[in-house]
């Protein structure tokens, strides 16, 4: 007899349930709300972070490597 192992449980804040409906359902369904000022800054304060890193990355990668 296999015994099954129990799946891993994840426990989603708000935020993240927020815009996973976002991601997968129409911007205009009732219960999405896409239009808060403060987290679309924050969304654009973070892919520009993230640009940051990547570009560090790929300039220390361009030194190692190469072109």
């Amino acid at each position: 007899m296999k015994i099954r192992k129990p799946r891993p449980k994840v426990d989603l804040d708000d935020e993240t349930s927020r815009v996973w409906r976002l991601l997968l359902e129409d911007i205009n369904s009732e219960g999405v709300d896409g239009t808060d000022e403060d987290k679309t800054k924050w969304w654009e304060e973070e892919r520009n972070v993230f640009s940051g890193r990547a570009a560090s990355f790929i300039a220390r990668m361009h030194l190692v490597q190469g072109d």
